[in-house]
């Protein structure tokens, strides 16, 4: 089965196409985009293959909106830089669908250090959560300015470990399976991974150690370093058989 488009061409000297510079598309193509908007974090910096489109920066409120007059659809290799300055590469892919920018790719040192800290604190929030710490003795350890979110996941969080018996956890190895972007810039990650814990024999004083394996879904932000601001899943039940 084979289509054909038909796309008409109309040189413009003073406005430049995102692809094909100084020409435009004049029809109501179904391949094309007109005034598609690219919504993202206040701030932040974005280019579609290579090419920064802050010229067309519309509105500056609580987000930044960009609107390109036309582009074909597809998808386009991305960067975006955070006004914190981290940087995202990623895909965007221009459909009849919101703008949306998914699976995204830190640098390698960066993407190092977010697996230090997803290791440290996970292992830590076990830790505190077994020893029966409340949230205002373990909170100076996250460092982040607002950890509302944080202190809600936490005090249920503890209450379930307090009850499971659990006496020692310990992630392992571990993926971060996709990262993307909330509206108020900050990262969430998605981790899938391995983990031994000990816990106490039901019915006994007996010490199992065994193993398990738990998809994780956490919120960092990116000052001196990922902070920790809400975690939306761990696992809370163990088996003591």
């Amino acid at each position: 089965m084979s289509d054909t488009e038909i796309i008409y061409l109309v040189k413009d000297k003073k406005n430049k196409f995102l692809i094909f510079p100084n020409w435009k598309i004049s029809d109501g193509s179904s391949l094309v985009r007109e005034n598609y908007e690219i919504t993202i974090s206040k701030g932040s910096s974005l280019e579609l293959e290579g090419i920064d489109i802050n010229k067309y920066l519309k509105e500056e409120k609580d987000l930044d909106t960009y609107v390109i007059p036309y582009i074909f659809k597809g998808d386009y290799e991305s960067l975006l830089t955070l006004e914190n300055g981290l940087k995202l590469k990623g895909e965007v892919s221009v459909d009849n669908g919101k703008f949306s920018m998914d699976n995204l790719d830190l640098e390698k040192d960066d993407l190092d250090l977010l697996k230090k800290t997803i290791k440290d604190d996970i292992n830590k929030l076990y830790e505190e959560a077994i020893s029966g710490k409340s949230f205002d003795e373990i909170k100076e350890g996250f460092e982040y300015d607002d950890l509302s979110d944080l202190e809600k996941f936490y005090d249920q969080f503890s209450l379930f470990i307090k009850s499971s018996s659990l006496m020692e956890y310990d992630l392992k190895e571990f993926d971060i399976e996709k990262i993307s972007l909330t509206d108020e810039g900050l990262l969430y990650v998605t981790v899938k991974g391995d983990y031994d814990y000990k816990v106490k024999a039901y019915l006994s004083d007996d010490e199992l150690e065994k193993d398990g394996e738990d998809t994780i879904n956490l919120t960092y932000d990116y000052k001196d370093g990922f902070k920790l601001t809400d975690v939306s899943s761990l696992d809370m039940t163990f088996s003591r058989f």
